[in-house]
């Protein structure tokens, strides 16, 4: 599903698109967890306007870095855009993930910081 997510996002979007993941274990406390720990696949890659992957690197290949030459422009969506968070076909495996790490909570109460502050400023 991580390979096909940047391809989908560019037939949504109609243009290219970086994708940059982290590869790897990572190890930490996250709220109401001390013994947080994850595991990136990588799959970084590199996607045009017409949906060919230009580069990829896979989790196997590990840290690295890779150099892609891209056209920017706007093609055609290819799939309508839903009003939804997710963007990928099964949430609820995301949904578990991201509840689990309290990213919702987080997510909420960082955007409602923005949010007011922004208010703020704008007066």
């Amino acid at each position: 599903m991580l390979q096909e997510m940047p391809v989908r996002l560019a037939r949504l979007v109609g243009a290219p698109v970086v994708h940059a993941n982290l590869v790897g274990t990572m190890t930490g406390k996250v709220e109401n967890n001390p013994g947080y720990s994850v595991f990136f696949l990588g799959e970084s890659c590199v996607v045009d306007a017409k949906r060919t992957v230009l580069a990829r690197r896979s989790g196997e290949e590990e840290e690295g870095i890779f150099v892609q030459d891209v056209r920017l422009g706007r093609g055609e969506s290819q799939l309508p855009l839903k009003s939804q968070f997710w963007i990928v076909e099964d949430p609820l495996i995301h949904d578990m993930g991201w509840n689990e790490t309290s990213g919702r909570n987080n997510y909420v109460r960082n955007i409602s910081e923005i949010r007011r502050a922004a208010r703020t400023n704008a007066v």
